[in-house]
């Protein structure tokens, strides 16, 4: 949302709690129409795309995919697998 990606269809992912009060963290996946990026340098200071071949790379250099229970760790981990969304 933040970096202004035209997105296809969405496909729910899953959830888990949110450390704010009666909040929830959602996860989706959905293909990206385009490769451009927006960038506002306030909010969002940097966004950029990798291929799975580059975030392997990076795992593979000891930067771990977040935390073992997080629902991004679990989207990356997908990802990497080469699921379907």
């Amino acid at each position: 949302e933040e970096a202004g990606v035209r997105v296809g269809p969405v496909a729910y992912q899953g959830s888990q709690p949110w450390p704010f009060p009666a909040g929830l963290m959602v996860a989706f996946r959905a293909r990206a129409l385009s490769d451009e990026v927006a960038v506002d340098g306030t909010e969002l200071l940097d966004a950029r795309w990798f291929s799975r071949a580059e975030l392997r790379a990076r795992v593979a250099d000891g930067h771990p995919l977040g935390r073992i229970d997080s629902i991004d760790r679990m989207l990356l981990a997908s990802w990497l697998a080469g699921e379907p969304a």
